[in-house]
Parts: structure tokens; C-alpha cells; sequence
């Protein structure tokens, strides 16, 4: 094996084995449980580790597969007929504040859901991360009175990464007893909220999906890369912490992807 000299700074470049290799600290992804509290799910896919399809790292233990996705790299591609249950049930959430984050490409139509528990049918018991169709990215979250709240964003320049990382916030209480939801991006620091003057409707004990709908309702499939759920909103620095180190991480893949 060839020598490797190893260099790190916090927020500077270092080279590893190939000189055209190069990526930024932090990069250490398994860190960020410890590093960012109430994190109940960390799924992100690992090729060198084929367990990684179906592990929950917080509590190591495997989620369960629905048909049969595979790993491809560092993402699977997910639909109706392939996707993962999470075994985590969206219920124990009901009055409080919720994050999720996923990592996708764009899956070229919608709705799709990146994680949470969507159903597109009426009454649309939804709190989720989705694609809403394909050029939006947003999230849904059914209200007492009935009415959906949503909040979207159009993704920036998403042709010139791989991939790209968004943030759902699911607010109790935006202040006035009332839920509220926002998105983000933290590649492009675009954000946009939405309100309802109402509280939450509870949410039906159903489990966390990533890629599939309660209701089968969705017909386009995507490449998802990790999902991340937290039981409380986490900050902007929070968010800046976890995107970079998520980013870091995939740029040290043998072929780098660009988030």
C-alpha cells in the first residue's frame, strides 16, 4: 500500500490517497446523534456495509423491508413497491414538535413521500417530507379543522448536484396555539412556513415510512440517500451541522456526489 499523509482542519481542506480525492471536515456522520439531541431515526445508505439498507443507527436495530429495495452506492431507489417501514410509530409525536430530513434526487413528479406518513387520498391524514410534484419540494400536515397545511419550496439549481438535502419542521406551537410547518434547504438557505389557525390533527398510530404512502397513492419512484428524524425542532445550526456533514461524507465517496 502506498504511504498517505493525512491532513485535517476544521473548516479547511485535506487530500487523502488519491491526490484528486479532497473533502472538508466534519465528515464523521455517526457522530451526529451525539452532537444534535433527540435524533430517533439516522438511516443513511452505505455500500461497504450492505446491513446499512435497513439499520436504524440510533438503535441498530433493522427496519423492515417492503418488497425488495437494493442498495445502488449510496442512495436505493424507492416506490410503492419498494420501500422501508421504520417500525417508529408517527402516534407517539401527536402534540409535539417534529424534524424530518431527507437526502433524495429528484423523483420527477408527485407526490412521493421522503419519510413521514403520507396518504393522498381524502382525508389525507399526512404529516410528511415530500415530493410534491417535480418541481416543488415541500411538506404536509393535516390539521383539526380538516384542512391540509403545506409548505413548498422550488429547488434551486437542483441539476447541478447529485442529490440535494431538505428539512421539514413541524411547529405545535407557532406562539398563538396553533401548528405552523416550515421547509428548508440548506444548500441554497431557502426557507418557506405556512400556518393554519388550528392545532394538529392526531395522527393515527401508523408506522414512519420512506418511500411509500399509506395509501399506495403515489406512482413515480426516487433515489433516496438518508432520512433523518428528530422528536423536537432542531435549530438552523443544528440543520448547518447535520448538512455538512452529510456532505462531506458523500464527497469521499469514489466517485464524489454533490449535495
Amino acid at each position: 500500500m502506498a504511504n498517505c499523509e493525512v491532513k485535517i482542519w476544521k473548516g479547511r481542506k485535506f487530500s487523502r490517497t488519491s491526490p484528486i480525492v479532497q473533502a472538508r471536515y466534519p465528515f464523521d456522520v455517526s457522530k451526529l446523534a451525539s452532537q444534535i439531541p433527540g435524533m430517533v431515526l439516522h438511516w443513511y445508505v452505505d455500500p461497504d456495509y450492505p446491513s446499512s439498507l435497513l439499520e436504524n443507527r440510533i438503535t441498530g436495530t433493522a427496519m423492515t423491508a417492503v418488497g425488495a429495495p437494493v442498495i445502488n452506492g449510496y442512495k436505493t431507489i424507492l416506490n410503492e413497491a419498494n420501500h422501508i417501514d421504520t417500525g417508529i410509530d408517527i402516534s407517539q409525536f401527536n402534540g409535539m414538535d417534529l424534524t424530518i430530513i431527507a437526502i433524495a434526487g429528484n423523483a420527477g413528479g408527485g407526490p412521493f413521500n421522503l419519510a413521514g406518513r403520507l396518504q393522498v387520498a381524502n382525508p389525507q391524514r399526512s404529516r410528511a417530507l415530500k415530493w410534491v410534484d417535480a418541481t416543488h419540494i415541500g411538506n404536509v400536515w393535516l390539521n383539526s379543522n380538516g384542512s391540509t397545511l403545506a409548505a413548498n419550496l422550488t429547488p434551486v439549481n437542483i441539476t447541478s448536484v447529485d442529490a440535494d438535502m431538505f428539512c421539514a419542521r413541524f411547529i405545535s406551537n407557532n406562539g398563538s396555539n396553533f401548528i405552523a410547518s416550515r421547509i428548508t434547504m440548506p444548500r441554497s438557505g431557502a426557507n418557506a412556513q405556512a400556518a393554519g389557525a388550528a392545532t394538529a390533527y392526531a395522527m393515527p398510530s401508523t408506522n414512519i415510512l420512506i418511500g411509500g404512502s399509506l395509501d399506495g397513492g403515489t406512482t413515480v419512484s426516487c433515489d433516496e440517500y438518508s432520512v433523518a428524524v428528530f422528536n423536537r425542532l432542531i435549530t438552523d445550526d443544528e440543520l448547518a451541522l447535520y448538512y455538512e456533514t452529510h456532505k462531506n461524507r458523500l464527497l469521499l465517496a469514489p466517485k464524489p456526489i454533490y449535495i
